[in-house]
């Protein structure tokens, strides 16, 4: 097994310093607002974030394009937001 090369905040710290608090902010309450109203189209959305966040934090390797997959959905969420 490689020991991770960053720590387990480092794709938080990554989203932080390229969208910043307020976007950061947008996007976990359009998650939360997803899961509350529980569509069908939100519950694909939060099981396509679900499973590539949980397998991304858990591979050892992290880098920051790997939140590329993530970054589209984490924006319509954003957006549901507002």
């Amino acid at each position: 097994m490689r020991r991770p090369n960053h720590g387990p905040d480092y794709f938080i710290r990554i989203l932080l310093q390229f969208w910043g608090l307020g976007v950061v902010a947008l996007a976990v309450w359009g998650v939360v607002i997803m899961i509350r109203r529980r569509g069908n189209g939100d519950l694909l959305m939060l099981a396509f974030m679900a499973t590539f966040l949980v397998f991304f934090q858990i591979w050892p390797t992290k880098l920051y394009y790997y939140l590329a997959v993530v970054t589209p959905l984490l924006a319509i969420a954003a957006a549901l937001a507002i």
